[in-house]
């Protein structure tokens, strides 16, 4: 007969859980900086100065978001791309230090 693994604690799999969590809050936050990076590299490589002002707008509808909200991912992007350091730090392992993109933001705020 097989032998039945002991049961899991209420603790372990709590703890199990909290790093699943850890590494998807890592995997967002790379995946936030790659979207911030590719968007700003559209933005800078794909438009002309003079057709940038409609850059928003494009992209708003291709994401289905508001011009609004495309001008301000758009500005993230620029700003966030424009500190390497800060970038570096997005996605790594919160025990080396790592920030979540709303950490880098309110690095890049203060």
């Amino acid at each position: 007969m097989p032998e039945l693994s002991p049961p899991v604690s209420r603790i372990d799999r709590a703890r199990a859980r909290l790093r699943h969590l850890e590494t998807t809050r890592e995997q967002l936050a790379r995946l936030e900086s790659q979207f911030r990076t590719d968007l700003e590299a559209w933005w800078r490589e794909d438009f002309t100065f003079a057709d940038r002002e409609f850059a928003s707008d494009e992209l708003a509808l291709a994401l289905a978001e508001s011009p609004g909200t495309a001008s301000r991912w758009i500005e993230l992007a620029q700003r966030y791309t424009a500190y390497p350091c800060v970038m570096a730090r997005v996605g790594l392992p919160i025990a080396a230090g790592g920030w979540s993109i709303r950490h880098a933001d309110a690095a890049l705020d203060a």
